[in-house]
């Protein structure tokens, strides 16, 4: 590896810690959260990765031929039908289509697999689920994990594994244990602003702006299309993405009201309402307080008026464990309070306790603490089209559109259902429900409406990702797949020479396009999409590399699995989109100049100029130099700007380094003093670059310096003018901090 390729990756490897910021992502991504740092995981990790977890399980399972296994746990919970109520059809919002013609993949013959598991048997249900649990909890580090499983209107299987608090070990229970959902809270608003359409209060199509007071109303930042209600609930508002520094608070006496954060942190629009999918916790935040102006009561009170009493949810609650404070609601009950986990964080080899992650501040985005008990008839409720027992928050009509999709970037690929996130799932199963994520808990709750099924997952550790976004796929694969295994697709013939359109680096449309944070979307936003020769189409990001073969025009599944990718093309027929199959963001194609290969190079091209600079003129210092008066001031300036450029990456790349090294300080105090310092040097070295432009003309013209000296003080400049441009593409140039 050459010499400027390894020190292009060590000035980017300081960058990693943008890995951690995502647990928004996705997204986290809360999913948020890109971050999910406090935002979301964005995309679920592949089943086949807990492979060496799985065989262990299956080793030890019960097996259906076992027909008279003693059960070791509580049976299941019978839950009565309720009687579906009338009310009128609802609206749906239209996802654009676009038509494709098929092209179909050669397909191998199916390999035949084990026989389906019997889900009736409840020892081999409980062994599985266990074994898959406790085996992810072991190998990933995790302290605690709450579930429940339902189907058809009974919990079929829930419990508590491990402890919530170490230091006096208390073991978690799936009745009494609350876990942070993280932005499977923002389900409830979805739900709540469909109660509210249903009492004819407001409309899907109707603008924000009309149920919104005139502090907090949004301008239309010279966009033609004003944002309705729908593109809320589709995350298709229009909005960039923002989370740290504000996102979470660690001391809760400095946590403000919903209404004065979203005055504060307003994003910026840079898109049109209505076309593309971009995660947003602004948008939800708003949708509360809709709810609160429509239904003239606050957020917290309504949930648990129109939801968690109805439905017994009587150990869930948006509310947080602080002392009553002037503007803020409510705290939560002390009772409550008691039963609420701890996050942990896996540490130098061992787990660590952590702090109460505070986002009361914007609660309707992900504030809900709940028992696995409580979010089972959650499930229940909307799996039984809006009602459990004798007790409704949705009629029929309703529920059924709320399970519709609403919005998808393109046709035939997964986008929102009223809120919902659409999952793809094993033998072609669509699911729908949400992933959530704080810091500490890692989070899941999927639906299966075509099996009347549903699953409810959350970890309490740092690491506990791959188990909660795992889970479901690995359940619905063992208990209702097909007994044949999925085929193995070849391309068609001559797509390895069709494909080059694809190839390209794509960014996330989900992240900081206004603010410093844009640069997190340096590491962990770019998917680098390529061709094998044999025509296979390969995604190459965050999670790895990922094979697919396609099935349509712009359409691909996934080599051996059941995951969906899909293009979008302009009217010229050029690439310009990428849909993945998680999708909470579109991705956009971009050119060389605007991707993280141009900051990986120019960054040391800079570094090493700079360096030469400063070396130059502490090796001349003593030596008598024939040259104009131009030319030696032309000498100094460009020592000064080599030695502003030197002191910009020491505290560059240490700031780089302490957010590595410590992920509560992206979160909660973004940016660190010594990012501070590097952006104030950067505006010193931008001044001094435009200073040090007409040196430029002055040594050729005056010619006095030997070539290559003129030539390497030109290099100088001309690197020192693309990197001020790179800095002011990053939002590195200049203090943008929100």
């Amino acid at each position: 590896m050459s010499f400027i390729k390894k020190l292009s990756l060590l000035c980017l490897g300081g960058v990693l810690f943008f890995a951690s910021v995502t647990a928004h992502s996705a997204q986290a991504q809360i999913a948020g959260q890109s971050q999910e740092t406090a935002t979301e995981v964005t995309e679920a990790t592949e089943a086949t990765e807990a492979t060496e977890v799985t065989e262990t399980v299956e080793a030890t399972e019960v097996t259906e031929a076992t027909e008279t296994v003693e059960v070791q746990a509580d049976p299941p919970v019978e839950v009565q039908e309720t009687e579906a109520a009338t009310t009128d059809t609802a609206t749906t919002d239209t996802a654009t289509t676009d038509t494709a013609t098929t092209d179909t993949a050669t397909t191998d013959t199916a390999t035949p697999a084990p026989a389906r598991a019997n889900i009736e048997n409840y020892g081999a249900l409980k062994a599985y689920v266990d074994g898959i649990v406790e085996g992810y909890m072991q190998r990933d580090n995790i302290a605690g994990a709450t579930l429940s499983i339902v189907q058809d209107n009974k919990v079929i299987y829930s419990n508590g594994y491990g402890a919530s608090h170490l230091d006096d070990f208390a073991a978690v229970s799936a009745e009494n244990t609350l876990f942070r959902i993280g932005s499977i809270s923002k389900t409830f608003i979805w739900t709540a602003l469909m109660q509210l359409r249903e009492a004819g209060k407001l409309n899907l199509n109707d603008p924000v702006n009309m149920h919104l007071p005139e502090s907090l109303q949004l301008p239309d930042d010279d966009f033609e299309n004003p944002i309705l209600i729908r593109h809320l609930m589709n995350h298709n508002l229009g909005y960039e993405d923002s989370a740290l520094g504000h996102l979470f608070v660690k001391d809760a006496v400095n946590l403000t009201p919903l209404r004065e954060y979203l005055r504060k942190y307003r994003p910026e629009q840079v898109r049109e309402a209505g076309v593309t999918t971009s995660y947003s916790n602004y948008g939800a935040a708003i949708a509360g307080v809709i709810v609160e102006e429509v239904s003239g009561q606050d957020f917290n009170s309504y949930v648990e008026e129109h939801i968690f009493n109805p439905l017994g949810m009587n150990s869930s609650s948006f509310r947080e464990p602080y002392a009553p404070m002037a503007g803020m609601p409510a705290p939560i009950d002390p009772a409550l309070a008691e039963n609420i986990s701890a996050g942990f964080a896996h540490k130098n080899g061992r787990l660590r306790e952590q702090g109460f992650e505070f986002i009361e501040h914007i609660a309707p985005a992900g504030a809900m603490s709940a028992t696995a008990e409580d979010m089972s008839r959650y499930m229940m409720a909307h799996l039984n089209l809006g009602g459990v027992k004798d007790q409704r928050i949705l009629n029929e009509d309703t529920a059924k559109t709320m399970q519709e999709q609403s919005f998808s970037n393109t046709s035939g690929s997964n986008g929102f259902a009223h809120g919902m996130l659409e999952y793809s799932l094993p033998n072609h199963m669509r699911g729908i429900g949400h992933g959530g994520a704080t810091l500490y808990f890692m989070s899941n709750m999927v639906l299966i409406p075509e099996l009347n099924l549903g699953i409810f997952i959350s970890t309490n550790t740092n690491t506990g990702y791959k188990l909660a976004y795992e889970l479901p796929a690995l359940f619905t694969q063992r208990f209702f797949a097909e007994q044949t295994q999925e085929s193995t697709q070849t391309p068609p013939t001559d797509f390895a020479e069709r494909g080059l359109r694809f190839t390209g680096t794509y960014l996330t449309d989900r992240h900081s396009y206004e603010g410093l944070e844009k640069i997190t979307s340096m590491l962990m936003g770019f998917t680098n999409v390529g061709i094998t020769s044999e025509g296979y189409l390969t995604t190459t990001g965050q999670l790895g590399t990922t094979s697919w073969v396609e099935v349509s025009p712009l359409h691909f599944q996934e080599v051996n699995g059941y995951k969906k990718l899909s293009f979008i093309e302009d009217e010229d027929g050029d690439i310009t989109k990428m849909v993945n199959d998680f999708g909470v963001a579109a991705a956009t194609k971009v050119g060389f100049l605007k991707s993280g290969a141009w900051f990986q190079l120019i960054l040391p091209l800079t570094l090493l100029a700079s360096l030469g600079s400063v070396i130059g003129a502490w090796l001349r210092r003593k030596r008598h130099i024939n040259e104009s008066l131009n030319e030696s001031v032309a000498s100094r300036l460009a020592a000064i700007l080599g030695f502003v450029w030197l002191m910009f990456f020491i505290f560059f790349f240490t700031a780089i380094i302490k957010m590595a090294g410590m992920q509560e300080l992206n979160v909660y105090s973004f940016p660190p003093s010594s990012m501070n310092i590097a952006l104030t040097l950067g505006i010193i070295g931008f001044i001094i670059t435009l200073i040090n432009v007409p040196s430029f003309f002055v040594i050729w013209r005056d010619a006095n310096w030997p070539f290559w000296r003129r030539i390497r003080h030109s290099l100088v400049i001309i690197f020192s003018i693309l990197f001020v441009l790179t800095l002011y593409h990053w939002n590195l140039l200049g203090f943008h901090y929100f």
